[in-house]
C-alpha cells in the first residue's frame, strides 16, 4: 500500500487516483474505457507516477469516472496501511484485494484525522507482549491471559467488534467477495482490522477473532510457517469465543456422539458456529481421529459446510467511528463539512442525519 513519504505527498494526486482506481476495482485500460474524453493507458500510469500533472478538466473527468468527490485527490495522506496478512488459502483475485485494501485505507485514513483532529492519543495495548508460542497447545494459557487480563471471565462475549473497539482496535467492515475474510494490520501507528460484513454474524465473530490473534501473537509465531500462524490463530479464535473450562462442562470428554440439537443451543449462546465447536473439540483431543472423520463426512453430505446449523443473534457493527464523529459535530469541535468529508458524504446527505439537541 501507500508509503507517506516526501515523495508520496509531492505526487498527492497520482497517490489519490491509484488508490481510488484500485477501490474501484479498475485496471488502468478499464479506467480509460470509462472515460468519455480522449485519454491513454499511459497518461493515466503517467499520473499515477508524478510524471506528469492533469489539467482541471481531466481532474473532474477522472473524478466522474471513478465517482469520487475532487476533495479526495486534495485529501493529504494521513496513514499507511502496512503489515496486511491474508489467509494463505485465500482465493482472492488481485483486483478484489485492491478494491477491498483501498476501501479499508480510505476508510482508516478517515478515521485516523478523526482521533487526530480529536487529541485522541490511546493505543491498543497487547496483553501478550513477550509471551513465546510454539505451537497450538501454548494457545489454551495465551487465551485464559487475555481474558484475564480483559476481565471477560469465561462469560459469551456479546459483541466482539465491542470489545475491539473499547480496546482502541479500528475496525472496518467491508463489503466484499466471499473469498475475503478479513486482514489485521496497521493504519500508521493504530492497530486495524477489516472483515466481510457479507458473511453471517457468527463467522464475523470468529474471524475478527482470528485477527486479533494475528495482532497479539504476531512476534511469537512470525517465525513458523504460514500454515501453522493460521491453525494457531483458528485455536486462538476458537478458545477466545469458548473458553476451554465453559467449554468442557457444555461439551463433555471423550465423546463418541454428539446431538446436533446441543452445538446448536451453544451456537445461540456463544455465538460460535457448529463447525467452529466441532473443530475446538477435535483440537482438544475430545472426540477420537475416526469418530471425527465420520462426523466431517456426515457434516459434509448434510450441506452444513456451507450452511452451518442454527441461529445466531449476536449483532456485530462497529460503532466507535460514527460516535466520535456526531459527538465532534455536536460539540462544535469540528465543522459539520468536515464531519461530512471524513463520513464519506456529500455535506446535504450529512447534514440531513443530524438532529443537534440544544
Amino acid at each position: 500500500m501507500t508509503t507517506v513519504t516526501l515523495s508520496s505527498m509531492e505526487n498527492l494526486f497520482g497517490v489519490r487516483l491509484r488508490q481510488a482506481r484500485e477501490r474501484r476495482g479498475l485496471s488502468m485500460r478499464d479506467l480509460q474505457s470509462r472515460m468519455t474524453g480522449g485519454i491513454s493507458v499511459a497518461a493515466i500510469s503517467k499520473y499515477e507516477k508524478g510524471q506528469m500533472k492533469p489539467t482541471l478538466r481531466m481532474v473532474e473527468a477522472l473524478s466522474m469516472a471513478l465517482e469520487m468527490p475532487e476533495d479526495f485527490f486534495r485529501r493529504p495522506l494521513k496513514a499507511k496501511l502496512d503489515g496486511l496478512k491474508f489467509r494463505c488459502k485465500s482465493s482472492l483475485l488481485a483486483k478484489d484485494e485492491n478494491r477491498v485494501k483501498g476501501g479499508a485505507e480510505d476508510f482508516f485514513e478517515r478515521y485516523v484525522e478523526l482521533e487526530d483532529l480529536l487529541g485522541m492519543t490511546e493505543k491498543f495495548q497487547n496483553p501478550l507482549e513477550g509471551v513465546q508460542v510454539g505451537g497450538p497447545g501454548d494457545v489454551e494459557g495465551a487465551v485464559e491471559r487475555v481474558r484475564a487480563e480483559w476481565r471477560l471471565g469465561e462469560a459469551p462475549i456479546q459483541s466482539v467488534v465491542a470489545l475491539l473497539e473499547e480496546r482502541h482496535l479500528m475496525v472496518h467492515l467491508a463489503d466484499a467477495p466471499e473469498a475475503f475474510d478479513g486482514f489485521a494490520g496497521k493504519a500508521g501507528q493504530r492497530d486495524v482490522i477489516a472483515l466481510n460484513r457479507n458473511f453471517p454474524v457468527d463467522r464475523i465473530r470468529f474471524s475478527a477473532m482470528h485477527e486479533l490473534g494475528h495482532i497479539l501473537l504476531d512476534a511469537a509465531i512470525t517465525h513458523l510457517p504460514e500454515r501453522e500462524q493460521e491453525t494457531i490463530c483458528h485455536r486462538f479464535a476458537g478458545a477466545m469465543l469458548l473458553p476451554l473450562g465453559r467449554f468442557l462442562d457444555l461439551f463433555g470428554s471423550h465423546r463418541k456422539h454428539v446431538d446436533l440439537q446441543e452445538l446448536k443451543q451453544v451456537k445461540e449462546m456463544f455465538g460460535v458456529s457448529c463447525a467452529a465447536q466441532l473443530k475446538r473439540a477435535e483440537g482438544l483431543g475430545l472426540m477420537a481421529a475416526g469418530t471425527m472423520q465420520r462426523v466431517w463426512i456426515e457434516w459434509s453430505r448434510r450441506g452444513f459446510r456451507k450452511n452451518d446449523p442454527g441461529a445466531c443473534h449476536f449483532v456485530e457493527e462497529p460503532m466507535r467511528f460514527t460516535l466520535l464523529l456526531r459527538q465532534a459535530v455536536a460539540e462544535n469541535r469540528i465543522s459539520q463539512g468536515k464531519a461530512a468529508m471524513l463520513a464519506g458524504k456529500p455535506l446535504q446527505e450529512f447534514q440531513n442525519t443530524l438532529v443537534i439537541l440544544p
